[in-house]
């Protein structure tokens, strides 16, 4: 008699991975139940690796997972290259939630962060994901530039929010992140 239950457990070369436009390539293993997958997958692409593990629950259609990143082209991402958001990171964190309203937290560190093509250089900082908003805030490691919020509406019509402090910063370098978004200056500004 076969019961109610079935497991099962193997381990997966990944010749291909993609998500919203990163690609790689890795292994994949997982653990589990017609109810229950546990699993672990190490994909590598684009000079950075990732890390993900965490458990599927199959009866309620929802995760918890976990993830780490070094040396991660975040402009691989499709989400945040539309959002000007260009550089090398390392990060880690959390995602949980029923598969149609995930919600996470994670951190970051980059050594050489570009916002809307202006270099702004070591950063870190935090962020949250809660359905389609992305909410990110950090600052630059000497302080100089800090992001108070960078809101990402990543549905369509795609939205931007961003709010911020520099101090000792070429006016230049100012202008060319607001004229980014199109912004017109009713004025001039230098300095």
């Amino acid at each position: 008699k076969w019961g109610n239950t079935f497991k099962y457990a193997g381990t997966f070369a990944i010749e291909r991975f993609l998500f919203k436009g990163f690609k790689g390539s890795g292994t994949l293993t997982v653990k589990g139940s017609n109810k229950l997958v546990d699993y672990l997958a190490t994909i590598a692409g684009h000079g950075g690796t990732l890390r993900i593990s965490g458990r599927v629950n199959l009866l309620k259609g929802s995760l918890n997972t976990t993830f780490t990143g070094r040396n991660l082209p975040v402009q691989a991402f499709d989400f945040l290259k539309r959002a000007g958001i260009e550089g090398r990171a390392d990060c880690s964190g959390e995602v949980h939630g029923s598969f149609g309203s995930l919600k996470g937290s994670f951190r970051f560190s980059s050594k050489d962060f570009a916002f809307r093509k202006v270099p702004v250089g070591a950063v870190r900082g935090e962020g949250r994901i809660d359905g389609k908003l992305l909410r990110i805030k950090g600052e630059r490691a000497d302080g100089a530039v800090r992001l108070s919020y960078l809101v990402l509406h990543l549905g369509k019509p795609t939205s931007i929010e961003i709010g911020g402090e520099v101090s000792h910063i070429p006016t230049a370098t100012v202008v060319r992140v607001l004229k980014s978004f199109k912004v017109r200056l009713p004025l001039e500004l230098y300095g």
